[in-house]
């Protein structure tokens, strides 16, 4: 075995792991332009078809899960830009059980010491 330090083989995990995130971001992006596309095209024969007609059960089921794949491409999509704050960080070391130090992390606000993001 070659004398790579186990710093180096972090730090190529390291650089997966963001390739990885990067990949994942662009998926979510793709999903959640379907499901906007798939709901404009076929908003004007929704308006027709469903709005028209009486309310019934069937109606009703159309309606919850039409609308509750619009909140899925909205999640999606706020999930790529919204949801990378430090306190979000910080929770995700602590979910993983990570425990390093670093100025960024303000240990005093969340009274759990050596947890950084």
């Amino acid at each position: 075995m070659s004398n790579v330090s186990v710093a180096s083989l972090l730090a190529q995990e390291e650089v997966v792991d963001f390739q990885q995130i990067y990949i994942n971001n662009y998926c979510y992006l793709a999903a959640a332009a379907l499901i906007f596309y798939e709901y404009i095209v076929t908003f004007s024969q929704e308006v027709h078809v469903i709005w028209g007609a009486r309310l019934t059960t069937v109606t009703v089921i159309f309606a919850i899960n039409r609308y509750m794949l619009m909140v899925e491409g909205i999640s999606l999509a706020l999930n790529v830009v919204w949801w990378h704050t430090p306190l979000l960080r910080c929770c995700q070391h602590i979910e993983q059980g990570d425990k390093c130090c670093s100025s960024g992390c303000d240990s005093k606000l969340f009274r759990i010491p050596h947890i950084c993001y």
